[in-house]
């Protein structure tokens, strides 16, 4: 194919009219026409046709069309055009899978599966609970010395009547995130947590003596206030992450194979029996429950904090470690067909489509297929 040929069906792309053998052709040729990644005059205004790309793009996904496109890759990389509002999933594997466009006629399943949203139980150092909502505002209950407020957004907030320094009568509260659930925390001392869906982080109504601890099963992102005199400890399945000031996320589930810390700001020690690591902004420690041994490797931030921010973003990630994600995040149960293996995909997607959409991405490439029935996901080849 020439170069005027390529621009030619690149046109027709953009105007929606190619056929899937002419998309296929694209995802074939197209990074022959690219120098080192950057932009060719050829093709025109640059500014212009990745604002067409954008539209077309945008129409595909409107019109319930799932286009994977292997040459589109340099236009992500470009221009970050392909946002986390318009998915593009790609199945790593050689030889390439066929492209496939799936349309939102062909339904997955009969009854959808609304995506997960802000809410929790609040259980109170009495054992009662508070179930908590968007509903509720104002002032939820007293702790000791420090009030409990829930604020709008799905956030609660501790905030105390007197000198934390003094504050007496220490009492230990425990908010939790049910499968499908989400929640922000403003601990007594300022810091921040976002806590992900099936998660729960048990903290005092104030922090006194030598540090701040707090005990973490799941998944939170913490913003801590820095306090050199106290530092702040997070532990989670037998380890010990510990900060003065600092932002980092701890992922610390039951049914993954470790746990896993990142650092995104500050420093931090992170430790298991006596083993310890210090950490440095971009990296993160992994410990394998299997070997209790930690290891420290470059983190990809953007993959790390995409549940925070809204969205999935997986980057040659296992089918079965997304459909963890998957099944916490949408409250269902996963089952995989006999003798399924290991797929690695990429892909973005906001957190707040329905399950249908995300099993759509997949299923586009041609690899994977689903069955869904009631809150039962079956994995199929």
């Amino acid at each position: 194919m020439t170069q005027e040929e390529y621009i030619d069906l690149h046109e027709k792309f953009l105007a929606g009219n190619c056929s899937p053998e002419e998309i296929e052709l694209l995802n074939e040729v197209g990074n022959d026409f690219l120098i080192d990644g950057k932009w060719q005059p050829e093709m025109g205004d640059e500014r212009a046709v990745k604002h067409r790309i954008q539209s077309q793009i945008r129409k595909s996904v409107a019109q319930g069309k799932v286009i994977r496109l292997q040459w589109l890759k340099w236009v992500a990389a470009a221009c970050v055009l392909i946002s986390m509002s318009y998915p593009l999933f790609r199945y790593l594997s050689a030889p390439p899978i066929k492209t496939a466009i799936v349309s939102s006629q062909n339904s997955i399943v009969k009854t959808d599966i609304s995506p997960g949203n802000s809410k929790a139980i609040l259980t109170l150092a009495n054992g009662s609970s508070i179930v908590l909502n968007n509903s509720k505002k104002g002032i939820l209950a007293k702790a000791g010395n420090t009030s409990i407020i829930q604020k709008t957004g799905g956030e609660l907030s501790y905030q105390p009547d007197v000198d934390i320094k003094t504050a007496t009568n220490i009492q230990y509260n425990v908010l939790k995130t049910p499968p499908g659930g989400e929640y922000q925390l403003q601990l007594p001392d300022g810091t921040r947590v976002w806590l992900n869906a099936a998660s729960s982080i048990k903290f005092p109504n104030a922090f006194a003596g030598a540090n701040r601890r707090v005990e973490l099963m799941g998944e939170a992102y913490f913003e801590v206030s820095k306090n050199p005199a106290m530092p702040f400890i997070v532990a989670a399945n037998g380890t010990e992450t510990r900060v003065l000031g600092t932002h980092f996320n701890v992922m610390a589930y039951p049914d993954e194979p470790g746990v896993t810390t990142t650092l995104f700001e500050g420093s931090v020690k992170f430790s298991r029996n006596k083993s310890d690591v210090l950490l440095t902004p971009g990296n993160q420690a992994l410990l394998n429950n299997a070997t209790n041994l930690i290891k420290v490797q470059k983190a990809n931030l953007e993959e790390v904090l995409a549940w925070k921010n809204g969205y999935f973003n997986f980057q040659d990630e296992d089918i079965h470690s997304i459909m963890r994600k998957v099944a916490r995040w949408y409250n269902v149960e996963v089952v995989y067909d006999a003798g399924f293996g290991a797929m690695h995909f990429d892909g973005t997607l906001s957190r707040y489509n329905n399950i249908s959409d995300l099993l759509k991405m997949l299923q586009s490439t041609g690899t994977i297929h689903f069955k869904v029935e009631g809150r039962r996901i079956t994995v199929m080849r």
